[in-house]
């Protein structure tokens, strides 16, 4: 709680730095406020010295907002563009850890296994 509070600190003495938002995004998503974690990386990701600090983690936070509020085909789009922009093995693999987590997601919700369930509905409805 100690380090969510530092960024919060930090962000009121330097509102206009992108790496501070990017990093109180990333708290709120750990706090499943998902909602606020967009606000924050939708101005970090206007802001023009943006593309200098944190260009893959802003875009993969935003992806992880999206997703958890259940929109995994946007979340799925700033995937890629972070995966685009990862500097570095590691960032690489955790961006691909995320695009398959929401690809699966899709395929639940909209995939083949989806037909299959609801082509099995009526057979559950009439029990």
């Amino acid at each position: 709680m100690v380090k969510i509070k530092r960024f919060f600190d930090v962000l009121q003495l330097n509102p206009d730095d992108p790496s501070s938002l990017i990093e109180r995004a990333a708290c709120h998503v750990g706090l499943q406020q998902f909602e606020e974690a967009l606000e924050d990386t939708n101005k970090a990701l206007k802001m023009k010295n943006y593309a200098r600090k944190q260009p893959c983690k802003g875009l993969y936070i935003k992806g992880d907002a999206l997703y958890n509020l259940g929109n995994f085909e946007h979340a799925l789009v700033f995937y890629y563009r972070a995966l685009k922009r990862s500097a570095s093995n590691n960032e690489e693999e955790a961006v691909r850890n995320r695009i398959n987590r929401a690809t699966k997601a899709i395929d639940n919700a909209i995939g083949i296994k989806a037909s299959r369930h609801f082509m099995a509905m009526p057979a559950v409805l009439n029990k």
